[in-house]
């Protein structure tokens, strides 16, 4: 495990000093009782304390460094991977917004092709006249009448115009609706004047009530 480590490092600084000793103390005349070889060796063994005593620091303080670089290794890893993670998404959803972005192009750029392929190549002014007249002895009668374009050409909406030329005194003409390319609506309401009255066998008839309007459009026809 790599926290006994530094304590299997001390042992064998341990075991080598202990040989030094005994190799030094064979050295040493046999007569020589123990207590002068360690007299003699005092020093020595002083000096080995503290070189055992500087050598187990180095060794404590290189396995923190060891542990502290460790655990900053892991913590760079961890930061990188988030970090690359957080950048791939990113690239994802940059390459979406880009293919967006070229679709939408595409659909423009078909689009001013369509629209510059189509040319106007002839225009006409058409006129046009229609009305109505009540029957006696009925009511108002609202009227919306269409007009559209000849087949294969297409109406201008802003060239429309369009004067009443008979309207009776109680009919109305109201306008355009719904004006487009492909026609447009006359809308108005058609009322009597007066009223029916029946009196000594004889009925007295109100006055019919009349609307017409005539006009003129512009037509296109396109390539």
């Amino acid at each position: 495990m790599d926290w006994l480590e530094p304590f299997n490092e001390i042992a064998r600084l341990l075991s080598g000093l202990m040989f030094i000793v005994v190799l030094m103390v064979g050295f040493f005349k046999a007569r020589e009782t123990v207590e002068v070889i360690f007299e003699k060796l005092s020093g020595w063994f002083i000096l080995l304390a503290l070189v055992v005593i500087v050598a187990i620091l180095v060794i404590v303080s290189t396995a923190k460094d060891r542990a502290q670089m460790a655990l900053v290794g892991d913590e760079l890893a961890a930061l990188v991977s988030s970090t690359q993670g957080q950048i791939i998404d990113d690239l994802d959803a940059l390459r979406s917004d880009v293919s967006d972005i070229d679709s939408r192009l595409a659909d423009f750029m078909q689009a001013r092709d369509s629209e510059s392929t189509t040319v106007v190549v002839e225009t006409r002014r058409m006129r046009f006249s229609h009305g109505e007249t009540n029957a006696h002895c009925v009511g108002a009668r609202p009227v919306r009448w269409r007009f559209r374009p000849s087949e294969g050409w297409r109406l201008n909406p802003e060239s429309i115009e369009i004067e009443p030329m008979v309207i009776s005194s109680k009919s109305e003409y109201s306008g355009i609706e719904e004006a487009s390319e492909y026609g447009f609506f006359v809308v108005g309401v058609v009322a009597n004047s007066g009223r029916c009255v029946g009196t000594s066998g004889r009925t007295i008839r109100d006055v019919r009530g009349t609307l017409r309007v005539t006009g003129t459009f512009e037509e296109e026809r396109l390539r």
